[in-house]
């Protein structure tokens, strides 16, 4: 029979693993991102999002989408001979911010068409590496061209993008990209990299969760589109229609209450950049790895552990890492701990009361149950129930199969 002590190793490992997981001393950055800005967008919402911004301190990065509405364009031309399709209006309107140093400039693909061939929409990602490079040249060089500045931003239209997109970009001078969490990051790119975070109706709900849960080591990326804001007179698009649209007079004052709140800043690209803020490649691994393990895709421990990842909170390379080990030490110890429990729980009942029947009965029972729990994962998925429920029947058979009666001289020996 297994030792007791075991099971108290398991016990103590398990409440050591539930040890806080907060960084007290980490502050969470906020990060605005409005996309699709163009000569049609509705100029005066784009006012009030940035004077908005502007009230709390915080910079937009905006996604200027080039050449909306035109083809692509002939063989041949270069950026002087093609002209944008902001107009002077728009044009004034991102000068007037950027000389208050309140907005950050991002190319926003090149006319936001889909090119994708199967499911699922992407401007840039699945074209050839020509193209996109050609592109992201034409995008940025004339975006720079009237609006006399550098840009070193691109957001991929429908946050998609490939490999061949990062060599793209690295050929046109980009610095930063600003997507979804699963496209490549590799170690021999030199751009820097932050995804998309949730969008402003449910900003307030990630950030307060983040909060409670102590998960401030990280930025959120506040992702913006026209469509999002009530006074734009827009419907959400259909892959949106589950969500909710905001007024700006509600994200401004949600805006305000998040600025007050303690462990909290704003913060723009520029910044981060000019302060070396981690964006590397290693940290959106870190971040996918947590996002997408095992554990975390399946909900293999009680939520009240607050051993998941917050959704849209992109977390600090060190941080993601700890806290997914923390999450399979827990795992490990939650399920060690009932697997052994099982074992010795079920040996001792044999041990009193067992006889072959009752071993039988309760290895029939356990297999039973490993049967009945893989049929309803098949169908419904294996999750938290099912996976305490096929440790604890592991357990059961385990020590049936291996329990010993006593002999009659140990009989008489407990005796």
């Amino acid at each position: 029979m297994l030792p007791y002590r075991s099971a108290h190793f398991i016990t103590i490992l398990l409440l050591c693993s539930l040890a806080p997981t907060t960084t007290a001393s980490a502050s969470l950055s906020i990060v605005l991102r409005y996309d699709d800005f163009t000569s049609t967008s509705n100029i005066e919402v784009e006012r009030a999002l940035f004077e908005a911004g502007k009230r709390v301190g915080a910079n937009v990065l905006v996604g200027i989408i080039p050449f909306s509405g035109q083809a692509y364009p002939a063989e041949g031309l270069t950026a002087e001979k093609i002209a944008p399709t902001l107009s002077a209006e728009k044009q004034v309107l991102l000068h007037e911010y950027l000389s208050q140093g309140r907005v950050d400039l991002a190319v926003h693909g090149y006319n936001h068409r889909s090119n994708a061939q199967g499911a699922g929409n992407s401007e840039f990602a699945g074209i050839s590496e020509v193209m996109q490079t050609r592109l992201a040249h034409l995008g940025k060089m004339s975006l720079d061209r009237i609006l006399d500045t550098d840009i070193v931003s691109f957001v991929p239209p429908y946050n998609q993008y490939d490999s061949a997109t990062l060599s793209a970009l690295e050929k046109n001078g980009y610095q930063f990209l600003s997507a979804g969490l699963d496209g490549p990051a590799p170690d021999s790119t030199n751009l820097r990299f932050l995804p998309g975070g949730p969008y402003p109706y449910k900003m307030t709900t990630i950030i307060h969760a983040a909060l409670e849960q102590g998960h401030t080591d990280g930025l959120v990326v506040v992702t913006m589109h026209p469509y999002d804001f009530l006074e734009t007179g827009r419907t959400l698009p259909k892959f949106r229609v589950a969500n909710s649209q905001v007024s700006l007079a509600r994200f401004e004052r949600e805006l305000v209450q998040l600025s007050q709140l303690p462990n909290i800043k704003f913060s723009s690209v520029s910044e981060l950049l000019d302060e070396g803020v981690d964006l590397s490649g290693a940290r959106q691994r870190a971040n996918v790895a947590w996002n997408d393990s095992f554990i975390t895709r399946y909900r293999l421990l009680p939520a009240s552990f607050g051993l998941y990842p917050i959704t849209a909170i992109y977390y600090a390379e060190q941080e993601a890492s700890r806290l997914l080990n923390i999450q399979i030490l827990v795992a490990l110890s939650l399920y060690g701990a009932i697997f052994i429990l099982l074992v010795l729980t079920t040996k001792t009942v044999l041990s009193k009361y067992g006889n072959q029947r009752v071993r039988i009965c309760l290895g029939i029972a356990a297999v039973s149950g490993l049967a009945a729990i893989g049929a309803k994962s098949l169908m419904d998925g294996f999750y938290l129930t099912a996976a305490v429920g096929t440790v604890s029947c592991l357990g059961i058979l385990v020590a049936t199969l291996t329990f010993r009666p006593y002999s009659a001289r140990e009989l008489c020996t407990h005796q």
